[in-house]
């Protein structure tokens, strides 16, 4: 196969709702292994398998084309898991996130106060 025909098979792979998905799933598990703040909070991606999530997107979350849309967690605690998933568009993503800091801040300050009990001083 030529360079070219390579690429442009490739392309075509990518905009397909399966390659978007396994665009989707490599980087969900490439934050997961790389990302300081995922790593300190232990969040993985519980995903076995592209067909898993594939299937979990388009039968069980019953979205018919996720190109296009954001993977958002629903909980940011928790791990990329069945139930912790929802697609949104580029805005509602950006608006689920600025409604999000307060509580996610009260969080921390919960979870930093849990930690600094346990110190002995």
């Amino acid at each position: 196969m030529s360079e070219e025909k390579y690429r442009a098979t490739r392309e075509t792979y990518r905009k397909s709702i399966r390659g978007y998905v396994k665009s989707l799933r490599n980087h969900m598990q490439e934050r997961c292994r790389t990302n300081k703040s995922y790593l300190a909070r232990g969040i993985r991606c519980k995903f076995a398998s592209l067909q898993e999530l594939l299937d979990y997107i388009t039968v069980d979350m019953e979205v018919a084309d996720p190109r296009g849309l954001q993977c958002h967690r629903i909980d940011s605690l928790k791990d990329y898991e069945k139930g912790n998933l929802e697609f949104l568009t580029k805005h509602g993503h950006r608006v689920k996130h600025v409604n999000e800091i307060p509580d996610l801040r009260r969080r921390v300050k919960e979870l930093e106060a849990v930690i600094w009990s346990m110190c002995p001083v």
